[in-house]
């Protein structure tokens, strides 16, 4: 087990932004179809940057940018799984699905590395 504690960096000052998190559980409603409840937002401080193919992707009648983050922070972010959808992280005007979720509890209590990919098909330019 690796003894290097970096658990305070996703939330330091100097690297972490505040995004929120939308927890989806799902229910069995009485026809037996899924019901999809979303949780109101939560703050949490982590580190966010693109990575992966962020390019345009071109089809026939349509062409959409790809757009995928990675995600650090000690706030526990779930994949889809038995009894909820994957978490929505609402960052900088875009709305982005947690796709992948790796435990790194080993450099820290509680921290996670999530990919995320945005979930529209138009994104908010980027700040100048």
């Amino acid at each position: 087990m690796a003894t290097l504690d970096v658990s305070d960096i996703p939330v330091c000052a100097e690297f972490s932004d505040t995004f929120q998190v939308i927890r989806r559980p799902e229910t069995i409603d009485y026809h037996g179809r899924v019901d999809i409840i979303e949780a109101p937002p939560v703050a949490v401080l982590g580190t966010i940057y693109p990575t992966g193919d962020n390019s345009l992707v071109r089809q026939s009648d349509f062409e959409r940018g790809s757009e995928t983050y990675t995600c650090v922070t000690p706030f526990r972010l779930r994949q889809a799984g038995p009894g909820h959808q994957p978490d929505m992280i609402l960052y900088r005007g875009d709305v982005f699905i947690v796709t992948e979720v790796e435990d790194y509890s080993q450099y820290g209590a509680g921290f996670v590395v999530a990919q995320l990919s945005s979930r529209s098909h138009l994104d908010t330019a980027p700040l100048q």
